[in-house]
Order: C-alpha cells, then sequence, then structure tokens
C-alpha cells in the first residue's frame, strides 16, 4: 500500500457562527495566511513520516470558505522542495475548464522543478458556479454521477467528452515532438488548416521541431514545450467519485484511478477499470493501479476521534457537500455525526479500530494507493499531524 495525502486547504472557522459573522471568509487575508503558513510543516512531517505522495485539489470561488486551493501546480512548485522523498501531484487539475497546451505547459516544467517526484491529476468538475463559468469557452457542463434525469445524464456525458479530449491533447503534447489535432472542443494549431501569419517561420523551419511548417510556410503543427522530466510523462492519476466509465476509461489508458466513493461505488469502479484494463491486453488483480480516498481522525478513545469528525468535517457535509451528494446523508436518522460516519467515507477511531476499518477495505479490495483526505483549516494543525503520524506509524506498516 502506498499512502498519499490528498490536502483540502479550508478557512479555519470553528462554529457556523463564526463563519456567518466573517462572511465572505474566503476573502479573509489573515485566515488564509494561516492555513497557507502551515502547510510547510504538514509536507515536511508527511515527507519524514515516509508518504509516497501528497496531492491537491482544485476549487474555485467557495466564499464560503470549504475548499480553498484554485492552483494546485503553484502549491506543488511551492511546497515540493520542502520535501526530500514524497512526490507531488495533484487530484486534480480539472480538465473541462483548463487550456489543455497550458496544462502540458505547467506539468511539464513541475516535473523538471521536482526532478521526477511529480504526478499529474485530471478530475472531471462537478460544481456548476465554477465549471460553468471557468469552462465557458467548451460549454462545460458539471457531471454528477448519478445521472438520474436525463438532464444529468447529459451533462456528465458532455463533460466526459471534454474531459477526454483534453487529456489526449495534454499527452500528445508530452509525448510527440510536434503534433496536430482536430478535435470537437480544441484544434492544434488553431485554425487547424494552418496559421500563414507567421513571419519567423524561415526560423521554425530550420530549427524547430520536423513538420510544424508545411509547404505553404504555414504553422501547421505545434511543439510543446518543454518535454517532460520523466520519459515519456509523469504518472497520471483520474479522480473519480463514482463513474464506472471513467475507471473503465482510466484501464484502458493505463492510469491510475483513485475512488472517493463507499465501498459499494468503488466495488463497481474497480471492475471497470480491470475491464479497461483487459482491452489493452493487461489482466490486473482488484485494486491495483487503483487507490482509495477516504477522511481519516485517529483518537486516544473512539469518542476523542468522532469528536473531531463532528467539529472538523460534520460542518462540510451538513452546510455544503450535502447539497451536491444527497444521498450521502441518507442513511439512517441519527444524528448528523452518525448519519457522516454512515457515509462509508470516513475512517475514525482508536489506532486498532482504524486498522480494522481499513483492513475490511484490503481484505476485498488490496487498492495499491491509500490517500487520507486533510482538510487542513477545518481540522486544527496539531490534531491533523497527529492523525497523519498516527496513521504512518501505527496502520500502514500493517498494509505494507
Amino acid at each position: 500500500m502506498k499512502t498519499m495525502i490528498q490536502m483540502v486547504p479550508s478557512m479555519p472557522v470553528r462554529s457556523n457562527e463564526e463563519r456567518r459573522e466573517l462572511r465572505p471568509v474566503g476573502r479573509n487575508v489573515e485566515r488564509y495566511a494561516q492555513i497557507i503558513d502551515g502547510m510547510v510543516d504538514i509536507v515536511k512531517a508527511a515527507d519524514e513520516l515516509g508518504y509516497w505522495g501528497m496531492s491537491f485539489i482544485e476549487h474555485h470561488f467557495h466564499s464560503e470558505g470549504f475548499e480553498m486551493l484554485p492552483t494546485p501546480g503553484l502549491m506543488n512548485a511551492w511546497l515540493g522542495p520542502y520535501a526530500k522523498q514524497m512526490r507531488m501531484g495533484q487530484l486534480g487539475y480539472v480538465m473541462g475548464t483548463q487550456n489543455p497546451l497550458r496544462v502540458a505547459e505547467e506539468t511539464a516544467v513541475l516535473d523538471h522543478i521536482l526532478k521526477g517526484r511529480f504526478f499529474v491529476g485530471f478530475a472531471r468538475g462537478y460544481q456548476a458556479r465554477w465549471v460553468r463559468t471557468l469552462g465557458q469557452q467548451y460549454n462545460t457542463l458539471p457531471t454528477l454521477s448519478n445521472r438520474e434525469s436525463e438532464q444529468q445524464a447529459t451533462a456528465d456525458d458532455v463533460n466526459q467528452e471534454i474531459f477526454r479530449e483534453m487529456v489526449t491533447i495534454v499527452k500528445k503534447a508530452w509525448t510527440e515532438p510536434s503534433f496536430s489535432y482536430n478535435g470537437e472542443f480544441f484544434k492544434v494549431p488553431f485554425p487547424h488548416e494552418g496559421i500563414d501569419d507567421y513571419p519567423a517561420y524561415p526560423c521554425a523551419r530550420e530549427y524547430g521541431a520536423p513538420g510544424e511548417i508545411d509547404e505553404h510556410n504555414r504553422v501547421s503543427r505545434i511543439s510543446v514545450v518543454p518535454a517532460p522530466y520523466q520519459r515519456p510523462h509523469p504518472p497520471v492519476f483520474i479522480s473519480s467519485s463514482g463513474s464506472a466509465d471513467s475507471a473503465r476509461w482510466s484501464g484502458e489508458q493505463d492510469f491510475t484511478c483513485c475512488y472517493f466513493a463507499p465501498m459499494a461505488g468503488a466495488r463497481v469502479q474497480d471492475t471497470a477499470y480491470r475491464e479497461g484494463a483487459a482491452q489493452r491486453g493487461c489482466t490486473l488483480s482488484p485494486g491495483q493501479g487503483q487507490g482509495l480516498l477516504r477522511f481519516l481522525y485517529v483518537g486516544k478513545t473512539r469518542e476523542a476521534a468522532y469528536e473531531k469528525v463532528e467539529k472538523c468535517i460534520v460542518p462540510f457535509f451538513s452546510e455544503f457537500a450535502s447539497h451536491f451528494f444527497p444521498v450521502l446523508l441518507s442513511e439512517g436518522s441519527g444524528s448528523m455525526l452518525e448519519r457522516v460516519l454512515n457515509t462509508g467515507l470516513i475512517v475514525a477511531g482508536t489506532v486498532d479500530e482504524v486498522k480494522r476499518q481499513v483492513a475490511e477495505v484490503y481484505e476485498e479490495i488490496p487498492f495499491e494507493y491509500f490517500s487520507l483526505v486533510a482538510y487542513n483549516g477545518l481540522e486544527p494543525q496539531d490534531q491533523l499531524l497527529e492523525d497523519i503520524e498516527l496513521f504512518a506509524a501505527k496502520v500502514a506498516p500493517e498494509f505494507t
């Protein structure tokens, strides 16, 4: 088992009353500086504890103060040098809102900065507020994996088509000295027939990548520079919350697919992933090439761990996440704490209880990667450091 930490910086607010008083807390300079400054110590600790990697999420416009990170690549560049062995990446760039050539360039530069301690993550995006706004050039629609209505199914299909095209372009940009691409949503070059007003074409023909300039002195192909440090490209991770199609495509592409889903959904995705891998002639065992994400809270007693859950992540579920995924909190009729614990996304308890919970997962599907989702800011830093230290020292060795 390769252990990872998915960092989700969120504003340090201890009650809904405080969140209301500070509105919009997402623009509070002092609070954001507090969580950003603290991340250096988290990176150093995770590196010393032997974590395989750390990833960062991409979200925009969260004025309410949850999930405060619009630039995951920038975090990789800043924090990566504070680690000696640990890898850095994202889960991930939301490709329906990105220019794929800029992502290819940025990630190639990051790969050089980190000298191969780098991986690239791609995600699809499910929040209409920012997916529609930033993805307007492609008419990107947000995706929700339930597909309960025709409208949701259409949005999911459109999102999937855009996502795959953008990732395909990034991969071509990484691996081909020069290329052209005539996609439904993106053209390389533009116009695709060729750029005929580039006056430095003699220099490009003489010194640039072969094929960039055609016989009519037009730019007919594009060479994206630099090439990545790792060849043919950095490891690729795909983030999925429940889409079997995304898992199957990841298996076909030999990408690592990571699931933020209860085990019922992860089982379906694991099967789909291995079916996709079989299409390229590769037979995989359950969990191979895949990862699972879980919130982690460890305490000296079960009550202490549950207190962390109630104070740190229950507000996120009840005030924010439940509006996107109402089914998550539909299990049971008890307190909000009980309903959050019943989502299947939480690993919480004493060290021995956490061991048993992880063992139950790994006895069924021994995932290659296990990622702890850390909402630093929502959880006080000393508690977060305690969680990741106890997991690394007391739990992870049981599954190595």
